[in-house]
C-alpha cells in the first residue's frame, strides 16, 4: 500500500471516530454516556446536540450500569 492510500484510510477511520456520536445521536444508537472507548463527555455533547435536534427531548441518563465497550455491547450492573 502506498503512503497516501495509507494517510487517507487513517484520516477516514479518525474522521468516523470524531462523527460517530452525532450518528448515534440522530438514530438513538446506544445511550447518551456512550461506549468506553469515548471520553463520556466528548460523546454526551455531540449525543446530546444531534438527539435533541430530531426529537426535542433528552435522553435519559443510565446510571445503574457500566458503559459497555461498543455500540451494541451489553451493559453490566455496577
Amino acid at each position: 500500500m502506498s503512503y497516501r492510500k495509507v494517510s487517507t484510510l487513517l484520516a477516514l477511520i479518525v474522521v468516523l471516530y470524531l462523527l460517530f456520536p452525532t450518528v448515534a445521536g440522530l438514530f438513538a444508537l446506544g445511550d447518551r454516556d456512550g461506549p468506553k472507548i469515548y471520553p463520556s463527555s466528548y460523546h454526551t455533547i455531540l449525543y446530546l446536540i444531534s438527539y435533541e435536534m430530531v426529537r426535542n427531548e433528552k435522553p435519559r441518563q443510565s446510571l445503574l450500569f457500566e458503559r459497555p465497550w461498543f455500540y451494541g455491547f451489553p451493559r453490566k450492573r455496577r
